[in-house]
């Protein structure tokens, strides 16, 4: 004994039967696609993260060396500009 469908098919069931089986294959793959991009996206994430963190250590060491120098520059041009002492010689 079936169950009465609330629904009525005008198409024969070999149709209906391919109709619904390609739907279904057609939601599963794009499903797996979509899964597929969102792992590609997150390992796109981890890398820039991981690129980025590398390019901000590399400013940081950079600016470091710079400011080093800065100083190293500065107290040479101080030590030149300072009065030297001279020997008065007597007349």
């Amino acid at each position: 004994m079936s169950r009465p469908s609330e629904y009525t098919y005008k198409s024969t069931p070999s149709k209906l039967i391919k109709l619904f089986r390609d739907a279904r294959d057609n939601w599963k793959r794009k499903y797996l696609e979509s899964i597929k991009h969102n792992k590609y996206l997150k390992n796109r994430i981890r890398f820039l993260e991981t690129s980025k963190q590398k390019y901000k250590d590399r400013v940081e060491s950079l600016q470091y060396e710079i400011d080093h120098l800065q100083a190293q520059l500065l107290k040479a041009n101080n030590a030149e500009s300072a009065p030297k002492k001279t020997k008065i010689s007597p007349r």
